[in-house]
């Protein structure tokens, strides 16, 4: 549990940036990504809106951090007009801290059916947090479908959001300030392990995938590959595409070698021959060869 002091704003009028920067307020973040790629962080996409232009952007929900952020290049890109500067002391992961300028913004989010909307206020960072992959699981996908939950990261194209190097980006970040006051209260704890939650801007996931299910799955493409292979593919496989040339005569081409003279054969007759040796008198009956 961390304690985070946080000094109260004034209003804007009456904001003095100098003073604004010299008193350091105190912010705690504690987003971590982990190396196993089974185990999810709550990402979901929304839209952005800022006097006309709207942008789908990658957005992670963390409570460990006090405040919400987004990155300077939605920022730019949004043409967002700063409303004040705010110098805050971040508290990091192993007891370390450092002391940054952020500009402040208002933004309008609307989760993708535009059926909700909230206007929150962010400060920009230059980079949010590293690539935060989506859910592959296809138990877990399976599962989500059936209890008809969609995922707003997983269903919608990552090229059409805002990025910077990489379509896995997360450009915004959604703090406590904010995350509790959007939760919906639904919850669905999920047989593979994760824990599903709903916020009126949508549905996330978050949590380790359960090992059995990583095993079953093994179990269950290897169970697919051994019986969708067919006699004929292991055929293949064991001449190397080396292939009789009758079979590799197409319908069209033995039907037109049929009408073409009265006599066709599909068979390479002349090297079956070579390894047959004749007598001189027998030629001349073997001259169809």
């Amino acid at each position: 549990m961390c304690f985070v002091k946080y000094k109260q704003k004034e209003n804007d009028k009456n904001i003095n940036p100098k003073a604004d920067e010299s008193r350091p307020s105190e912010n705690t973040v504690l987003t971590n990504q982990s190396t196993f790629n089974e185990i999810y962080l709550q990402t979901l996409v929304v839209r952005i809106s800022n006097k006309g232009l709207n942008h789908f952007v990658r957005v992670i929900i963390d409570s460990g951090s006090t405040k919400s952020y987004i990155s300077k290049f939605v920022a730019e890109k949004m043409g967002l007009k700063s409303i004040g500067k705010e110098r805050v002391t971040h508290g990091l992961f192993g007891g370390l801290e450092k002391t940054e300028c952020h500009n402040r913004y208002n933004i309008q989010l609307n989760s993708l059916d535009t059926k909700n909307k909230i206007e929150i206020e962010v400060m920009d960072q230059k980079k949010i947090c590293a690539t935060v992959p989506k859910i592959k699981n296809a138990y877990c996908l399976k599962e989500l479908r059936e209890k008809k939950i969609f995922l707003s990261d997983v269903s919608f194209k990552s090229e059409k959001c805002l990025y910077e190097e990489s379509v896995n980006d997360i450009h915004l970040l959604l703090g406590a300030d904010v995350a509790g006051k959007i939760l919906t209260g639904k919850i669905e704890h999920l047989s593979c392990g994760l824990v599903a939650m709903q916020y009126i801007l949508g549905w996330t996931v978050m949590g380790k995938v359960s090992n059995e299910i990583n095993l079953d799955s093994s179990y269950l493409t290897l169970s697919l590959f051994v019986n969708e292979a067919k006699i004929t593919d292991l055929w293949n496989l064991d001449s190397f595409g080396i292939n009789d040339p009758c079979e590799k005569q197409s319908k069209e081409k033995v039907l037109t070698r049929f009408r073409m003279g009265k006599i066709g054969a599909t068979a390479d007759i002349r090297k079956t021959f070579l390894s047959i040796s004749l007598d001189d008198h027998d030629r001349d009956y073997m001259r169809f060869i």
